[in-house]
Formats: structure tokens, C-alpha cells, sequence
């Protein structure tokens, strides 16, 4: 819409508008979730998608927004994966820090510190 020429305005009103209705247990919320991804995910696919037609008909910065949103369905992968490792490797007693081997007399809490101050 904004190729063809639409602007966007902030709509702040004295009542309150756009009252609806919400999504009350988890399934509506998970289909109305899932909804919005494919539509983002139809977005991305289509003519009018930003990466190609939105950076030169809208600008870079506006198309960057565009983006944004159009990529927000991508990010289930690494929020599954932090959610997930340190829950796995914690039942299958597997470390996933790195173990400190060597502090040379010196904690790593002073290193660290000596590090802030200068």
C-alpha cells in the first residue's frame, strides 16, 4: 500500500477504538500465532516482497522495517534452540560452558575486574 502511495498515520483517539475481541485460552492464541507467520511468510514470497521491489520503491529504511517484520517468523528457530540445549544438556549431564583449566594464581573474578578497570 505505501508503494502506491498510502501513508501511515497514528491513530490516537479520546474513547478507546478498536475494541475486539482477544484470544482467551492457548489454542486461539497458538492459531492466531500461526496465522500471522504465514501471512508474514506469504509476504516474504510474493511480486511485492520488500527485500526486492520494497527497498526500491519504498526506501531503505522503510523496506528495513518491512523486512523486520516479514522475518519475524524465522525467529521460533533459535528461541526453540535457547529454550531447549541448556534444558537437554542438563538432563543428559552434559556441560555446555567451557571448563577453566588454567588461572595462573589468579581468579578469574580478578582478571575480569582488572579488564573493567582499564
Amino acid at each position: 500500500m505505501h508503494c502506491e502511495g498510502w501513508d501511515s498515520i497514528f491513530c490516537d483517539t479520546e474513547r478507546p477504538a478498536f475494541l475486539g475481541e482477544v484470544p482467551i485460552n492457548l489454542e486461539d492464541v497458538l492459531s492466531q500465532v500461526k496465522r500471522w507467520a504465514f501471512g508474514h511468510l506469504e509476504v516474504l514470497s510474493c511480486k511485492y516482497s520488500p527485500l526486492t521491489f520494497g527497498t526500491k520503491a519504498l526506501g531503505i529504511l522503510r523496506a528495513s522495517c518491512y523486512i523486520h517484520y516479514v522475518f519475524w517468523p524465522f525467529w521460533c528457530i533459535p528461541v526453540t534452540l535457547y529454550a531447549s540445549v541448556p534444558q537437554l544438556s542438563l538432563l543428559n549431564n552434559i556441560s555446555i560452558f567451557p571448563k577453566v583449566q588454567n588461572l595462573n594464581s589468579r581468579s578469574l573474578f580478578g582478571q575480569t575486574f582488572e579488564i573493567c578497570l582499564f
